[in-house]
């Protein structure tokens, strides 16, 4: 595959996480990411002005991505929190009715 070939692969995956990330897909990111990867640590630097602006798309698309997954992070922490004081009181209720 000649890098021209391979900057299309890499654009094509990109494209097909962002939209798995829009819908908040995590697993399938993680696996096209899995994919994606070794084909950027194999691009070398464009020498076009189109393939280096694809490339930066990429990169800017990365930094997007990473800043929308700490979001999820956040909000699914605070969620799983909520949750787990929700059972914990549950179970002081349970106690206390057992008394």
């Amino acid at each position: 595959m000649d890098q021209n070939q391979l900057l299309e692969r890499v654009v094509g995956l990109t494209q097909m996480i962002e939209e798995a990330a829009a819908i908040s897909d995590w697993p399938r990111v993680a696996r096209l990411m899995e994919r994606r990867t070794p084909l950027l640590e194999s691009l070398t630097l464009p020498t076009s002005p189109a393939a280096l602006q694809a490339l930066r798309r990429v990169q800017a698309s990365i930094e997007t991505l990473r800043s929308r997954a700490k979001t999820s992070r956040e909000e699914l922490e605070t969620e799983y929190g909520t949750a787990v004081r929700g059972v914990q009181a549950a179970n002081a209720y349970t106690r206390v009715g057992m008394l």
